[in-house]
């Protein structure tokens, strides 16, 4: 994975990403992404698949990524390597279609629904016919194309499913075009989706907590399970779909959201009850995030719990890279 540029300015009713990365967008110079791709290729000759991790590729217009991908082609780094993101059906134009043809990339497309009327509920920043666009674009040049839906969003009924379903038909899956779907919407805090569900108090599921840490779901009109039967039982494919269920993923996952909303004591509280694999993989983020906000009593607390808890694991061995990080940050707090 590499990454361009941080920030999202879209509205979209469940992505916590705006809170994440914040409204406004921080670019890499793409001199300074292909350096890194550069370095990549010359360096890990088994990488042959990179993955550009922006919120999504095209946004917020189309001249910064139209930038990098002229300058990964002239580099000829599109001969080495197979790239992919994610991309908004808005903005996508018949110039852009192309040059991500001549690049290899291939297209991951975040459309949510292909019925307006959730779009629109869902502050959506593109409609049905932005969509049929970029679809007919990946279709006229071959591109590779996923796309990615969300059934059970705010708005949704029967009747905009159906609609999905026959736009789904229209648009079958082949050697180049593939679907992706779930059945509801994670709730997060801060979203429009947690307020729709905090004031509507209605199609939730799952197990509401503090700061939606534990999984919450908006799903409409029927239960995650009702709704994947139905879809599945009207489509001539479906999508094997298996939750992912892992608590040290869960755990982590839960301190790194706690210290992107800035609650350091929070997080500190979190990760002194975690599980030692937990602790060790969000440590690095924790500790650096504490110390740049001038947390410092509470950065030396957790490297000293981290440090204390390996010791006591007898795993000094297993986790002898991670003791050198423990012991070379708290030297940095003397």
């Amino acid at each position: 994975p590499i990454r361009t540029k941080r920030g999202c300015n879209r509205t979209c009713s469940y992505c916590v990403e705006p809170s994440i990365e914040g409204r406004h967008f921080i670019f890499k110079k793409p001199e300074t992404v292909i350096q890194e791709l550069e370095f990549i290729a010359k360096t890990y000759d088994q990488v042959r698949n990179i993955f550009i991790v922006d919120t999504e590729l095209n946004i917020p217009d189309l001249a910064h990524c139209r930038a990098l991908i002229k300058k990964i082609i002239a580099a000829g780094l599109h001969e080495r390597c197979q790239f992919s993101s994610q991309f908004l059906p808005k903005p996508f134009d018949t110039a852009f279609a192309e040059l991500l043809a001549t690049a290899g990339f291939s297209v991951v497309l975040t459309c949510d629904s292909l019925a307006d009327d959730v779009l629109k509920k869902n502050l959506a920043p593109f409609c049905e016919k932005d969509i049929e666009n970029s679809l007919a674009l990946c279709s006229r040049f071959s591109l590779n194309c996923t796309i990615c839906l969300i059934f059970g969003l705010p708005g949704e009924t029967y009747e905009t499913v159906d609609h999905t379903l026959q736009k789904m038909r229209h648009y079958p899956m082949n050697d180049l075009r593939r679907y992706e779907y779930t059945m509801g919407g994670r709730i997060y805090q801060g979203t429009l989706l947690s307020r729709i569900a905090e004031k509507e108090n209605r199609h939730l599921y799952g197990q509401k907590s503090e700061g939606y840490l534990d999984p919450f779901y908006y799903c409409s009109p029927e239960s995650p399970l009702k709704l994947k039967k139905y879809v599945e039982n009207n489509l001539p494919f479906s999508m094997a779909y298996k939750q992912v269920d892992n608590e040290a993923t869960r755990q982590t996952l839960g301190a790194a959201y706690l210290v992107d909303q800035k609650r350091w004591a929070a997080a500190a509280d979190w990760f002194l009850k975690i599980d030692l694999p937990a602790k060790t993989v969000v440590y690095d983020y924790l500790f650096r995030n504490l110390s740049s906000s001038g947390k410092i009593n509470t950065a030396k607390i957790i490297s000293d719990h981290l440090l204390d808890r390996i010791l006591e694991s007898g795993r000094q061995d297993q986790y002898s890279e991670q003791l050198l990080l423990i012991r070379f940050y708290t030297s940095l707090l003397q």
